[in-house]
């Protein structure tokens, strides 16, 4: 049986937090490039590289928790000068 993203068996519902998951969330996210920030699609393919299957909308929703903006509010734009 595949078990949630935070430990918990989707079956009966018993879990724990996964501390080891917001680590390597949070660390995906601070090592991305800021002009071009991952999707949570590609936070979830990299975390399936890394032996996690879990869902897009379990990434989405681990990093609204983790109070981090989706990619398109962590981008920062290069200033350009005329």
């Amino acid at each position: 049986w595949k078990t949630n993203v935070d430990g918990s068996n989707p079956q009966n519902g018993s879990g724990y937090s996964n501390p080891e998951y917001d680590a390597l969330s949070v660390s995906i996210i601070s090592a991305e490039d800021p002009k071009r920030p991952l999707s949570d699609s590609a936070i979830c393919q990299e975390l399936a590289s890394r032996g996690y299957d879990i869902a897009r909308r379990t990434v989405a929703k681990y990093r609204d928790l983790a109070n981090i903006p989706p990619a398109t509010g962590r981008k920062q734009r290069c200033s350009t000068k005329a």
